[in-house]
């Protein structure tokens, strides 16, 4: 432990830019050291510039493929949300078009007289008499008699 803490005390120089620290430091100030090389942030869009950091601001407001990216970032972000909706009724419609199928099947089944055989007609239930109806003509006194009342 002590040899490394005696390694890290060690002098260095930062590569970029010449700055005398020690060999514990020096990753840290290189990482940040104004004269490291930066690329343009729209490298991976196929920038090719290189420069140091105080020159990358003034690069990236006139490179065109910058420029391009900060134009299509907001049309990006739409896009995603687009596809998110999007993804979102495709799941809806499915669903609805199973539920569709469906009474479309029960339609065509009531239709042809397939459901509820058992007292329905076209849909609707039909009435079953329990006795005379009103319109029917009084039983004679044969009948009443016949029928021990």
């Amino acid at each position: 432990r002590s040899h490394e803490e005696r390694i890290a005390a060690l002098p260095a120089a930062c590569s970029h830019c010449g700055l005398a620290t020690t060999r514990g430091d020096v990753a840290a100030h290189e990482q940040g050291c104004p004269q490291r090389p930066r690329a343009c942030s729209a490298a991976e869009a196929g920038c090719a510039w290189s420069g140091l950091l105080a020159d990358k601001a003034a690069h990236e407001a006139t490179c065109p493929f910058a420029v391009c990216q900060r134009m299509m970032a907001p049309l990006q972000s739409e896009v995603a949300e687009m596809r998110a909706d999007n993804s979102q009724l495709r799941a809806e419609n499915t669903q609805l078009q199973a539920e569709n199928s469906q009474l479309q099947s029960r339609v065509a089944a009531l239709e042809a007289g397939e459901a509820g055989e058992g007292g329905e007609e076209g849909g609707r239930r039909v009435r079953q008499r329990v006795g005379a109806a009103p319109h029917d003509a009084p039983p004679s006194d044969a009948e009443v008699r016949a029928m021990d009342l």
